[in-house]
């Protein structure tokens, strides 16, 4: 079964408070072209174990498949060996209908909620059964993972480590665009999910001001965010480590957001859950590859603003490393954005 998405071209504008001098980091986001061909395969009789590699037959299927080598008769002889070990050896639960739609980057929040979900609505406007989702046993670890499913009521399956899963009937959609590309159709979608969610809560219409910190992440922190409380707390701000709070929590938390602050990390992607508002992403200097939460800002027609700061140490990966926010400035750009 196979279909053809038309090119579809997005058009962001540049951030609020946009520099000329910090122009380039957004240039090539401007124009937004997504053209994929959707070949929605079905495989019949579908082995997946728990390392996610899935097979046909004596054949692993490679481009939705995790950490495979390259294509070599000797890779080849390997994985062969790989799949009789896993049929002797595992024990075989059967499912009729499912599909798999992750890959390297799904167990990670933000990737969860703009990446699989993306894909989730796609297989559900494109599969008419009811299906589950399976996913690798050690997704287990990330506990809002299963959080979500059981607030969207999304019926799902890990494949613990001593199983093997054969599925009658296999879905997987061939959409698996670079991480963090975001559809504005789709993510919209999305958004309205979780919406009618909250509109069947009665959540009571409360406007806040949020501050996502990660003062106790083990990596890509503000190390003088100790200074930036004072402020915080004069424009009255609440500070949340979303990491540790319930998904029901976050989505109540952000739904009546005025403006959500945060470093670049997986927390801005809760700005899914806040009707039109306004974000404030803090980003390393220098880092190019930060796109992702304008683009999701952008796409959600959140206003979009940003702050540059100074690498803390010699650890320039802006996904690594920690960062000094200029309190002057900080101050100056919050006090605006509020203003405006």
């Amino acid at each position: 079964m196979k279909d053809k998405l038309s090119e579809t071209v997005y058009f962001r504008p540049y951030p609020e408070n946009i520099k000329e001098d910090d122009k380039y980091l957004f240039d090539n986001l401007l124009e937004r072209k997504i053209a994929v061909t959707i070949n929605n395969r079905i495989l019949k009789n579908a082995y997946i174990n728990y390392e996610g590699h899935i097979w046909t037959g004596l054949k692993i299927v490679k481009d939705v498949s995790f950490h495979l080598r390259k294509n070599t008769l000797k890779n080849y002889y390997t994985e062969l060996k790989h799949i009789f070990k896993y049929l002797l050896r595992k024990k075989i639960i059967k499912i009729d209908t499912a599909c798999w739609i992750i890959d390297d980057w799904s167990y990670n929040y933000g990737h969860f909620l703009i990446d699989f979900m993306q894909r989730y609505i796609q297989v559900r406007k494109k599969c008419t059964e009811d299906f589950c989702v399976i996913l690798p046993g050690n997704y287990k670890n990330y506990n809002y993972l299963t959080e979500i499913f059981k607030v969207l009521q999304i019926n799902f399956f890990y494949i613990e480590e001593n199983l093997l899963i054969k599925v009658k009937k296999l879905f997987i959609p061939d959409f698996y665009w670079p991480p963090g590309i975001i559809n504005n159709n789709i993510i919209n979608d999305v958004r309205k999910v979780f919406f009618d969610l909250i509109n069947s809560a009665n959540i009571i219409p409360e406007q806040k001001r949020i501050f996502i910190t990660r003062n106790i992440s083990g990596k890509r922190k503000i190390i003088n965010e100790n200074e930036l409380t004072p402020i915080l707390e004069k424009y009255h701000f609440t500070i949340s480590y979303m990491a540790d709070m319930p998904i029901a929590d976050q989505i109540e938390l952000c739904f009546n957001a005025e403006i959500i602050v945060g470093l670049h990390g997986g927390g801005l992607a809760n700005i899914m859950f806040m009707k039109k508002g306004k974000v404030l992403e803090l980003r390393m200097s220098g880092a190019i590859d930060q796109w992702s939460y304008f683009e999701l800002a952008s796409a959600l027609e959140h206003k979009y603003y940003y702050l540059l700061c100074k690498p803390a140490t010699l650890n320039l990966n802006p996904y690594e490393g920690d960062v000094v926010v200029n309190i002057q400035e900080f101050e100056n750009l919050i006090s605006s954005v509020l203003k405006n």
